[in-house]
C-alpha cells in the first residue's frame, strides 16, 4: 500500500509531538508499505532527536517543506517587537499597583490575538507550500493519514482528498483543535475547520476516549481511539549510559503548562511522611527536566520541598529516556475538566517501557480519568485525583511511603503488571492504524 503521510511536526524535532508520526511511519514502512512523509522545517527544533532521526532512516521518502519567505518576515517583526517590549519592561522601575494596569491587560489581550491569527497563518502559508509541491510532483497513493497539530496537516488531506477521491483519507487529531472552545472570532473559525474536517474525511482517529468525546458531530459512524505509546527499541539504546543514584529518586520529564499539571499533592505526601519520620529527604531526589523548572519550585514551595528537586533543564529525548530508565518513580501531572478531558501525554505512554512505578497527581473538577482507568487497569502504579479529596491524598501517601521501604530493602517497588501495556507498543498501534486502512481504502471513493 502506498501512503502519504502529513505530519508537520517530524523527525528530526525533539518535540513529544514528532514521536507519534515518527514511530508510526517508521512501523508502516516496515509492515511492507510505501510511505511517503511531507513534514515541515519551520517545526524543526535547535536539538535534533538522534532517535527519531535513526527511526525514519528506511522511509521510502520525507519530503521537507518550509513556510515561507513572507511568513518569517511577518513573524520575526512581530517577535521583535515583542522582544523590545519585554525589554523596556525589564528597565522600568517595580511599582506597587493597587487594581492591576490596564495597559498591560490591554497589551496581553493584544499579544493573544496577535499570535493566535499568526498561528493560524502560518498553517494557510505551510498548506500553500505543500499544495504547490502536490500540484507540481505527482504523488500517487492508496491512502492519506494527517494529524492535527497544526492546522495545515488536514488542511493539506482535504486538498489532496479532492483531488484523488478513491485515496482513503484518515484524519488523526492528538490533541483537541486550539481554539475551539472560544467564544472569539478565531474559536468560530477553528470550528468550521473541525466540521469541514470531519465531514471529509473517511475515518477519524482521537489520541484518547476523552478527545473522541468532544469531536463535533459528523456523518462518520465513530471516532477510532489510538493511543500515543512507546517503543521498546528506545530503551536498548541508552541503557548503556544509565547510572542509577543510590537515593529513591524520582523524575519528571515535560512542560507543566502554567501549572495545570501540578504535583503539589506529591510534595504534601513527602512532607508528612518526613514530618512523622517515616522518610529520609536526605535520601530522596526529584529530578526535573524541561523549561518549567521554575513552576515545579512553586509547587514545592508551600511544603519546603525545595531541597529534593534538581533541574536538569531542557534536554535531549534519549536523554530524558535515560533519567526515566534510572528512576525509582515516574511522576506524571494531567488534568481532567468538564471542558478537557482525555489528556493522556506522550510522556505518560512512554513511562510504560521502563516497567517503574508511575505515580500520577490529576487536577480538576472531573473524577475517574482516563490515565486513572489505564494506571488501575495495567497495575502501573497509583493515581491520585484532586477531587477525590483526602481520601485519596491518603491512599497515595501509604502508597509512596511502601515503595520508599522497597527501595530501602532494595526490592523491586513494580507491581506485577497485566501484561496489557504491550498493547501501547507503537509497533502494535501501527497494526491498528494498518487495520482500519486495509478495511476502508475500497469504500472510500463510493461516498
Amino acid at each position: 500500500m502506498k501512503i502519504l503521510y502529513i505530519a508537520p511536526i517530524f523527525s528530526p524535532a525533539n518535540r513529544i509531538a514528532a514521536v507519534r508520526s515518527s514511530k508510526m511511519a517508521k512501523y508502516l514502512q516496515r509492515a511492507g508499505h510505501e510511505v511517503t512523509v511531507i513534514m515541515s522545517e519551520t517545526e524543526n527544533t535547535d536539538v535534533n532527536d538522534k532517535l527519531l532521526e535513526k527511526d525514519v532512516e528506511d522511509i521510502s521518502q520525507v519530503i521537507r517543506l518550509s513556510n515561507s519567505e513572507r511568513y518569517q518576515s511577518i513573524y520575526n517583526r512581530i517577535y521583535g517587537v515583542y522582544a523590545a517590549h519585554k525589554a523596556d519592561d525589564g528597565k522600568r522601575p517595580v511599582v506597587a499597583e493597587t487594581g492591576g494596569s490596564c495597559t498591560t491587560v490591554k497589551r496581553n489581550g493584544l499579544k493573544n490575538l496577535v499570535r493566535t491569527w499568526l498561528n493560524i497563518y502560518k498553517s494557510y502559508d505551510f498548506a500553500s507550500a505543500a499544495i504547490r509541491y502536490l500540484k507540481t510532483h505527482n504523488i500517487a497513493a492508496d491512502a492519506v493519514v494527517s494529524t492535527y497539530g497544526p492546522f495545515s496537516s488536514h488542511m493539506i488531506a482535504r486538498y489532496y482528498k479532492k483531488k484523488n477521491p478513491t485515496a482513503c483519507w484518515i484524519a488523526e487529531y492528538r490533541d483537541l483543535v486550539e481554539y475551539s472552545f472560544d467564544h472569539t472570532l478565531a474559536g468560530m473559525w477553528a470550528r468550521k475547520y473541525w466540521a469541514s474536517v470531519n465531514r471529509k474525511a473517511d475515518v477519524l482517529v482521537a489520541v484518547s476516549k476523552g478527545v473522541a468525546g468532544k469531536m463535533p458531530a459528523c456523518e462518520n459512524d465513530e471516532v477510532h481511539v489510538i493511543t500515543n505509546g512507546f517503543d521498546p527499541e528506545d530503551c536498548p539504546a541508552v541503557q548503556a549510559d544509565a547510572e542509577r543514584d543510590p537515593r529513591w529518586t524520582m523524575s519528571y520529564c515535560g512542560a507543566l503548562y502554567h501549572n495545570r499539571r501540578n504535583l503539589s499533592l506529591l510534595f504534601r505526601a513527602l512532607r508528612e511522611l518526613a514530618d512523622e519520620g517515616r522518610i529520609d529527604l536526605r535520601q530522596v531526589v526529584c529530578v526535573y527536566a524541561g523549561k518549567d523548572f521554575s513552576q515545579l519550585v512553586s509547587q514545592a514551595a508551600p511544603y519546603g520541598m525545595e531541597q529534593i528537586l534538581e533541574n536538569r533543564g531542557f534536554i535531549k529525548r534519549e536523554a530524558a529516556i535515560s533519567i526515566q530508565q534510572t528512576s525509582d518513580i515516574l511522576l506524571l501531572a494531567t488534568w481532567n475538566t468538564t471542558e478537557e478531558q482525555g489528556i493522556l501525554s506522550g510522556k505518560f505512554l512512554e513511562y510504560m517501557m521502563h516497567q517503574h512505578p508511575i505515580v500520577c497527581i490529576v487536577s480538576g473538577n472531573v473524577p475517574n480519568s482516563e490515565v486513572k482507568e489505564i494506571i488501575s487497569e495495567y497495575h502501573l502504579g497509583a493515581c491520585c485525583e484532586e477531587i477525590g479529596g483526602e481520601s485519596e491524598f491518603l491512599n497515595l501517601k501509604e502508597y509512596l511511603y511502601s515503595l520508599y521501604q522497597k527501595h530501602s530493602r532494595g526490592e523491586n517497588s513494580m507491581e506485577e503488571s497485566t501484561g496489557g501495556a504491550k498493547n501501547f507498543s507503537y509497533s502494535h498501534l501501527a497494526q491498528s492504524l494498518e487495520a482500519l486502512l486495509r478495511s476502508n481504502i475500497c469504500h472510500a471513493g463510493n461516498e
